[in-house]
């Protein structure tokens, strides 16, 4: 199918339709707005842009309210790993979610969410202070006087306080010669330290600091509490159970609120939708009675589109108008049912330009054939198959890949059933019953590598070979007839002359090998010489041909090469798969009594583990192939994805919307 073919329309209408065409507008979700602030700037046109941003604070301030509630009873809910990653919307009936809006307030449920937030957080911060007391008094835990005693007075100090144990001696010989005034008491001792409480007049303050100094005394300074440090450190225990029992308690609040997350997830949707409501209007033209607004349609859209817009807005004028100059349509792919899902693919790259061909028709049974070769086993192709399939019906907003990752299970089922792999068991040791699948294995890819390295080889020298023939074509129709005939068609010619030369013994006998030469001398001779001539300056031409003739050459030979990683993921998965049945029978023998259990589980595990970092791999690498090695030779992108201004529900699906 390809691209879709794109018209560029103008409404324009009195201000009372303004609400009422904008929300059909976003309700029908079939126009993207332009934004007329960037066409008109500069122009004569600009008085008439709207000045100021459409905003609404306070249905700013309410969706963000709505969003704090939502961000934090997502906290409380528990979710599956695949959830996690996509997380599934909530159903509901067009009846149900008009009821939820009226209805619902919302408000008191978002306040009940801050207030448990603020319990939680002050009982956590409370916890984190007892810890921290815990902490800081137990090394205290004998001291005999409370801790408000142990405060500085007019005329002496109290300094607690860490003394390494081998200078303790010392410090007390230094402080008694000081004066006898001074009371020193070690409170607990350990192999290095000594904690000790330092009393003193103030009068001999400099030399006792010094003195403390010289001696390595780190002060220490204790909570500002009240009794002694025994009596406080066996209230705190009870103290955090007690806060852990009003936590549980808030928790369960806070689970109970779980059945009001879907109302709150749909008031959310329909006021981030009304604000992108407000903010299409900044795209708009305007007078004082009037506004004007300008968009794009897949053309087979716009009979619909003008049906519905005349029956509801008569007084709204709908126009066909042509582009701005230098002003490129949005792009929209549009594939039959069997190809949309490798659209994944191609938007990962990028979109084409709306002059270019969709890749993605010509991509698809590459993709679909080196997914099945990096993997290369028929019951990971089973389990591929069967937990895409279970992605795609249980988890919505995720269908296009996990209908790919389905076909990449189908690929991988086939490319193992001719390869004989199976759960990494070897072909000959397989149950009876299977035995008549040896039937159709074409190769072993552990015993004959090399028939494997060169399907590989094969492959991308037929991807490569089919690039350079589209843009061939692409050539002929927008009649480039040089670079059609003496670029893309030297190129085809040489690649036809390489393969004579390789197999064309075996296919034409004696001859095919000299038909090959011949080919390969007369397409680099076209390429040089020929394409050279035709250019304005011949002799730079004929030049620049050599130099892209030899460049041409080595790429040929990098990408090709570059096919081989086919057959490196499809002998890693292979091998991995036949360690695991290894260590898992290891497991039986050499675990007693419960060996078929640690056995089972190896087997579950490993298998898991190996399907999904080598089903990654082949999704990356098959990708890479397309990305690096066969867009290269046609395919430039840089087009604009078409996103028309539509209802966008991050939370909820609503039935018939």
């Amino acid at each position: 199918m390809g691209l879709s073919k794109m018209e560029k329309v103008r409404l324009l209408g009195h201000k009372e339709s303004r609400e009422g065409v904008v929300q059909e507008l976003q309700r029908l979700g079939i126009m993207q707005v332009t934004d007329l602030r960037e066409s008109w700037k500069d122009s004569p046109y600009e008085q008439f842009l709207t000045r100021e941003d459409t905003k609404d604070e306070d249905l700013e301030k309410k969706r963000l309210q709505l969003g704090y509630g939502l961000d934090y009873l997502d906290g409380f809910q528990k979710r599956s790993l695949a959830e996690s990653f996509l997380p599934a919307k909530v159903s509901l009936s067009q009846k149900g979610f008009l009821d939820i809006l009226h209805n619902f307030d919302y408000q008191r449920v978002c306040q009940t969410c801050q207030k448990l937030e603020g319990s939680l957080k002050g009982l956590e911060s409370e916890r984190q202070s007892l810890l921290r007391e815990e902490k800081e008094l137990t090394p205290w835990r004998c001291l005999a006087l409370p801790l408000e005693e142990i405060r500085e007075t007019r005329e002496t100090k109290v300094v607690p306080g860490m003394v390494p144990a081998r200078l303790c001696k010392e410090m007390e010989g230094k402080l008694a010669e000081v004066s006898s005034e001074v009371s020193l008491e070690v409170v607990k001792e350990t192999k290095t330290l000594k904690y000790c409480l330092l009393v003193y007049h103030k009068s001999h303050d400099e030399k006792i600091s010094s003195i403390l100094k010289e001696v390595k005394f780190i002060p220490v300074s204790l909570p500002l509490l009240e009794g002694r440090p025994e009596e406080i450190l066996k209230n705190i225990p009870g103290r955090l159970l007690q806060i852990e029992k009003e936590k549980d308690v808030l928790r369960g609040k806070s689970r109970e609120l779980l059945k009001e997350r879907p109302k709150l997830a749909a008031v959310y949707d329909h006021l981030a939708n009304l604000r992108e409501r407000k903010h299409i209007q900044n795209f708009f033209a305007e007078t004082r009675q009037t506004f004007l607004l300008t968009g794009w349609l897949r053309r087979k859209d716009s009979p619909d589109f003008e049906k519905v817009m005349r029956e509801k807005f008569p007084q709204v004028a709908i126009t066909r108008i042509e582009p701005g100059e230098g002003e490129n349509p949005p792009v929209a792919l549009e594939n039959r049912r069997l190809i949309k899902p490798f659209e994944v693919v191609t938007n990962l790259y990028g979109f084409p330009h709306h002059r270019e061909l969709d890749p993605t028709p010509f991509l698809s049974p590459f993709f679909f054939i080196f997914f099945g070769l990096c993997l290369t086993d028929a019951g990971y192709g089973l389990v591929l198959m069967l937990l895409s399939w279970l992605g795609w019906r249980k988890i919505k907003g995720g269908a296009k890949f996990f209908q790919l990752l389905f076909l990449g299970g189908v690929s991988t089922f086939i490319a193992g059933a001719l390869t004989g792999g199976w759960f990494g068991i070897e072909p000959g040791k397989l149950p009876s019953f299977l035995h008549p699948l040896n039937s159709i294995v074409l190769f072993n890819p552990l015993t004959q590598p090399m028939v494997f390295f060169k399907l590989s080889l094969a492959l991308g020298f037929i991807q490569v070979c089919f690039g350079t023939g589209i843009k061939f074509v692409r050539n002929i129709k927008e009649r480039a007839w040089a670079d059609a005939i003496f670029v893309e068609g030297s190129w085809l010619t040489i690649f036809l002359g390489i393969l004579l030369l390789v197999l064309g013994k075996d296919i034409l006998g004696g001859n095919g090998a000299v038909l090959g030469k011949w080919l390969f001398i007369g397409g680099s001779f076209s390429r040089v010489v020929l394409s050279g001539l035709v250019r304005k300056q011949k002799a730079v031409g004929m030049g620049l041909g050599l130099v892209l003739l030899l460049d041409g050459l080595k790429n040929l030979l990098g990408n090709v090469l570059s096919y081989s990683r086919l057959m490196a993921l499809g002998m890693a998965t292979g091998v991995i798969a036949m360690v695991v049945n290894i260590v898992a029978l290891l497991a039986r023998q050499m675990v007693p009594f419960v060996g078929w259990i640690a056995m089972i589980l190896v087997l579950i595990g490993g298998h898991l583990f190996n399907i999904a970092i080598n089903t990654l791999g082949s999704f990356v690498h098959s990708s890479r192939l397309q990305f690096v090695e066969f867009f290269p030779y046609f395919f430039e992108g840089g087009g604009e994805p078409f996103e028309p201004f539509r209802v966008q529900n991050e939370y909820v699906r609503v039935e018939n919307e």
